[in-house]
């Protein structure tokens, strides 16, 4: 009776009737419907990751649900959590663990890099798409949809970091080549995301009866 989707791009796409049509077609199905776009940031997670969430409860069911609160950031009781705080102390360079390809023209038509003390930016599922780790210089602005590397540490995020930069627990072990196991991590919810989003479904589920 509960369903949470995570969408992409349902905001923008033909000015929102994808997503006004999702919450229409849910509503009709008898839910009560709610969206909101939800940062990882905002819940302890150092990445600039930005969602929409639909929630819907079925309208046999008495609870109202509610998004959650930032934990973190401007609204939070806490600092953002940054980069450093995640991958500081592993390897440099770990061969066989980063996609090692050419940083072609659509990579490099913006910034991809940004320091130790700041939110990574999106963890995406493709690995051509993969932000740099904040080792080295920063990228240097050209113009308008072009960017240079500077230095000789450039390098994508490997898929372990990937996977601390999302939160996942250190024993996971995708299967299946590198490309799919940056597909694998970049395609998961943040753990502290996930829960935060959750909990109140969690509270009614397990309440006293």
């Amino acid at each position: 009776n509960f369903f949470v989707e995570n969408v992409r791009g349902m905001a923008s796409a033909n000015k929102g009737w994808f997503l006004k049509k999702q919450i229409s077609e849910f509503s009709a199905c008898g839910y009560e419907v709610k969206a909101a776009m939800l940062y990882a940031s905002n819940f302890g997670t150092p990445q600039s990751r930005k969602r929409i969430f639909i929630v819907g409860v079925h309208k046999d069911i008495a609870f109202e649900y509610a998004f959650p609160i930032p934990s973190h950031g401007p609204q939070g009781k806490k600092s953002y959590v940054p980069l450093i705080d995640r991958i500081a102390g592993m390897p440099e360079w770990p061969e066989g663990e980063f996609f090692d390809y050419a940083f072609h023209g659509h990579y490099l038509s913006r910034n991809r890099k940004r320091g130790w003390d700041e939110l990574s930016y999106t963890i995406v599922a493709n690995a051509h798409h993969v932000p740099l780790h904040p080792q080295g210089e920063p990228m240097k602005f050209i113009s308008k949809d072009k960017w240079s590397l500077r230095g000789d540490k450039n390098r994508r995020f490997s898929w372990r970091e990937c996977a601390a930069i999302q939160g996942l627990p250190k024993r996971i072990k995708p299967i299946g080549t590198l490309m799919n196991k940056y597909r694998v991590v970049g395609n998961a919810v943040p753990p502290a995301l996930g829960k935060a989003l959750l909990a109140p479904i969690v509270k009614f589920e397990t309440r006293p009866q």
